[in-house]
C-alpha cells in the first residue's frame, strides 16, 4: 500500500504451503570385496513417506529519508514441518506368506522430524541520482532447528540455533544513453545441515559410508559480478563485458 508521501509505502505477505508423498522401490546389488573375497547381497523394498507445511509472513516498510534517497527495513518470520519416514525392508529370506514387519532393516530405515523456526530483518538504503543508482543492504535470519531421529539403536532430539547473516551492494553508473557499467556484490553465510553434525554412520551405500563431523563450521560465500555495455551508434555495434567472482570459506560439500 502507497502512503500518502511519495515514495512511502507498505507491503504485507502472507502464504501457506502443504506437500504429503509417498514411494517404494526395490534395490538388489551383489558386492564383491577383492582385498578379503568377500561377497555382499543385498535385496532390499524401500518405502518413503513425506510430509511437509510451511507457512511465511512478511512486512516491509519504505520511507524517503532525503531527495532521491530512501530507506528500506523489512522482516519476516517462516515456520516449516518435515516429517520423513524411511523403510527398509530385507528381502533375502522373504517368501511369500512371511510377514513384512519381521525383515524391517533398522539400520537402513529413518524417521525424522524437522521443525524451522525463522526470522530475519533486512535493512536497505536506495540512492538514485542522474548519473548512478546505489543500493546497500545487510540481513540478519535467526534460525531454530528441532529435530527428533531415530536409526537404529539412535535416537536424537536435539535443538539448534544459528544466525546468518547476508551483506548486499549494487552500484550501476551510466556514463551516457549508450554505456553503463553495474556492480553487484552478495555476501551470504550457511550452516551445515543439522544431520551433517551427527555422528551417525550413513550405510545406505556400502560404497560410499558417510558419518556427520560435529566439527563442521559455517560457510560464507562472496560473489562478485560487474558488467560493462556500450553501443556505438554509428557503427552499430555494441560492446559486452562481464566479470564474475566467486569463492566460499569452510566449503561443506
Amino acid at each position: 500500500r502507497r502512503l500518502s508521501e511519495k515514495g512511502r509505502n507498505v507491503f504485507v505477505n502472507m502464504n501457506y504451503s502443504y506437500g504429503s508423498s509417498d514411494n517404494s522401490g526395490t534395490d538388489y546389488s551383489e558386492i564383491n570385496y577383492y582385498k578379503t573375497n568377500k561377497t555382499d547381497i543385498r535385496d532390499l523394498m524401500t518405502k518413503n513417506d513425506n510430509d511437509n507445511h510451511s507457512y511465511r509472513i512478511m512486512a516491509t516498510y519504505a520511507e524517503p529519508i532525503f531527495k532521491q534517497q530512501f530507506l528500506q527495513v523489512g522482516y519476516s518470520y517462516e515456520h516449516s514441518f518435515n516429517k520423513s519416514n524411511r523403510r527398509s525392508y530385507n528381502m533375502v529370506d522373504f517368501t511369500e506368506g512371511n510377514d513384512l514387519d519381521d525383515f524391517l532393516d533398522p539400520e537402513l530405515s529413518k524417521f525424522a522430524k524437522n521443525y524451522y523456526d525463522n526470522h530475519e530483518v533486512n535493512i536497505n538504503l536506495n540512492t538514485i541520482r542522474e548519473k548512478y543508482r546505489l543500493n546497500v543492504g545487510f540481513s540478519v535470519q535467526s534460525q531454530r532447528n528441532k529435530l527428533e531421529y531415530e536409526q537404529g539403536d539412535h535416537l536424537v532430539d536435539t535443538v539448534r540455533t544459528v544466525v546468518n547473516y547476508t551483506p548486499t551492494l549494487d552500484f550501476r553508473y551510466q556514463f551516457n544513453k549508450q554505456s553503463f557499467l553495474r556492480m553487484m556484490y552478495r555476501g551470504n553465510t550457511r550452516q551445515p545441515d543439522i544431520m551433517d553434525l551427527l555422528p551417525i554412520r550413513d550405510i545406505t551405500n556400502p560404497l560410499n559410508i558417510r558419518e556427520g563431523n560435529p566439527g563442521l563450521k559455517p560457510s560464507y560465500t562472496n560473489f562478485f559480478m560487474a558488467i560493462y555495455n556500450a553501443y556505438f551508434t554509428k557503427s552499430q555495434r555494441s560492446l559486452n563485458l562481464h566479470m564474475f567472482f566467486q569463492n566460499t570459506l569452510n566449503s561443506v560439500s
